[in-house]
């Protein structure tokens, strides 16, 4: 694991997770891993998606098939009922980043878990597309993506890494 990571001094480094059960447990293992605590930050969740919230998406496909294949053509265009609007899960995440890069940008190596949606909507802010495409970035699960602080603002140094973590 820690070959994955680089050079990594634990001293200088924070594990942060969203709230949410999945990642939750992936935190857990890469805690125990580099001996850091997870701190949870609930901003980290991914997107509420409503009444689509816990579904498969062959189930959402079978009875919502248009509204599912505008969601992936451009996510702003499509209202879920119940759900989180993008542009507003976008100023969430937007918020979050630049809470965590205050609180902890003298840190050597922030570590985040959290969510496809959630890296890819940070994502398209980091290499300057609209929100709308969104789903662009096609993300595996566990999954690395490295990004870059240089004081004034994020880049992108990797993407999408296989992370087999779990045993």
């Amino acid at each position: 694991m820690n070959r994955r990571f680089g050079p990594f001094d634990p001293k200088s480094a924070v594990l942060v997770s969203s709230p949410l059960r999945r990642a939750l447990q992936t935190a857990r293992v890469l805690s125990d891993a580099l001996r850091l605590t997870v701190v949870p930050r609930r901003d980290l969740r991914e997107a509420g998606l409503g009444e689509w919230e816990g579904r498969r998406v062959d189930d959402i496909r079978r009875t919502d098939r248009r509204r599912l294949e505008q969601w992936y053509q451009d996510p702003t265009r499509v209202r879920l009922k119940g759900g989180e609007p993008i542009p507003a899960f976008q100023r969430r995440v937007q918020g979050e980043m630049q809470k965590l890069l205050y609180i902890y940008g003298e840190a050597q190596s922030l570590i985040l878990v959290t969510h496809g949606g959630w890296i890819s909507t940070l994502l398209t802010d980091v290499v300057g597309i609209p929100i709308g495409r969104l789903w662009t970035f096609v993300l595996d699960n566990c999954s690395l993506t490295r990004l870059l602080w240089d004081g004034k603002k994020l880049h992108l140094r990797s993407f999408n890494e296989s992370l087999n973590i779990h045993p």
